[in-house]
């Protein structure tokens, strides 16, 4: 083959990959600007059932892929509304990425699902009362409520589990609904987040002196969880107060607490 012929087929092969990209580029942006609360079910009607069952409920769509919000979102725990804006930069990792707002505007993350079907959320931070975005819990009320601060600066979540997470903190306090009374004696709670075996690990501490209260709860596969919490407390009325919340006395002055089960 001479050398002009292998630049003709050099050049024929490079406008085939440009027009290829030009393709799916447009496929995509014509996507994005498709009426969501139309796309959506058809998207579930063409999946096979056990993958549709995975993808949650939504009472109100509104808006297109690009940019738009949802309201009641039906997962373990109902989300009251968010709120959503593609985010083109993660096209920079191989990913298709959002900007979401949950509930109020200062409640933001940024979520990206890779090429390898992982699920990565960056810049999470959560301010204000758990009743602001979340409605019910498997369909349930809310029987509890609590003011929460947040802040993750990464994690990646695969079919594998919780595989990478960066700095994750939170902040409980001012509990309300049931057993807040014998929760609010704990003071504020502060806890870390790290990923152990695939799973969340919670690892949270209580600032109430009279109490000095620790423990753990840990996410697994199949949203299985197990909750254990120790407690020394100070005082007979706050002895009280843990045995009205479960707490048994394992040994002197230690009070303990173990629950496991499903979300």
């Amino acid at each position: 083959m001479s050398s002009s012929e292998r630049h003709s087929s050099s050049s024929r092969s490079h406008g085939l990959k440009l027009g290829l990209l030009f393709v799916v580029a447009y496929l995509l942006l014509m996507l994005l600007w498709v009426p969501v609360h139309w796309t959506y079910p058809q998207i579930k009607s063409l999946l096979p059932a056990g993958s549709a069952s995975q993808l949650p409920d939504i009472k109100r769509l509104q808006g297109t892929f690009w940019r738009g919000g949802a309201e009641n979102i039906s997962l373990p725990l109902e989300l009251r509304s968010l709120s959503w804006q593609w985010d083109p930069g993660a096209l920079l990792n191989v990913a298709m990425g959002y900007q979401l707002t949950l509930g109020l505007p200062q409640n933001q993350a940024r979520v990206a699902l890779a090429w390898d079907q992982s699920l990565v959320v960056n810049d999470l931070r959560l301010d204000g009362s758990l009743s602001d975005w979340v409605s019910s819990v498997q369909g349930q009320s809310l029987p509890l409520d609590v003011a929460i601060s947040a802040r993750l600066m990464g994690v990646r979540i695969s079919e594998k589990g919780c595989l990478a997470l960066q700095q994750g903190q939170v902040s409980l306090q001012n509990w309300q609904g049931l057993m807040s009374e014998s929760l609010n004696r704990i003071g504020r709670i502060d806890a870390t987040l790290v990923c152990v075996d695939g799973g969340l690990q919670v690892d949270f501490k209580g600032q109430s002196p009279e109490l000095r209260l620790s423990g753990q709860w840990l996410l697994g596969p199949g949203l299985r969880f197990t909750f254990t919490a120790e407690a020394q407390p100070q005082g007979a009325d706050v002895e009280d107060s843990l045995r009205g919340a479960g707490f048994v006395e394992r040994r002197s002055g230690v009070w303990q607490l173990a629950r496991q089960g499903r979300l």
